[in-house]
C-alpha cells in the first residue's frame, strides 16, 4: 500500500459515511433506485501517485 493511502481513506471515510455510502476496500458505493454512485482511491504501483476514480452506473441502462 502506498505511503499515504490509509490516511486518504481515513480522511474520506466520515464524509462518505455521512452521505450513506458503504465501503469495501478502497471503494465507496451508494445505491439509489436510479443509479449506483462509486468513488475509488487507487495508487500507482510504479510511483507515489494517487488516482481518484468516480463513476455513476445508471440502472436504466441495464447491463450496457
Amino acid at each position: 500500500m502506498a505511503r499515504y493511502k490509509k490516511a486518504l481513506l481515513d480522511a474520506f471515510k466520515p464524509h462518505f459515511k455521512e452521505h450513506g455510502f458503504t465501503k469495501k476496500d478502497a471503494t465507496w458505493h451508494l445505491g439509489t433506485s436510479e443509479a449506483i454512485h462509486v468513488f475509488n482511491i487507487q495508487t500507482s504501483q510504479f510511483s507515489e501517485s494517487y488516482y481518484f476514480n468516480a463513476g455513476i452506473y445508471f440502472r436504466a441502462l441495464g447491463l450496457l
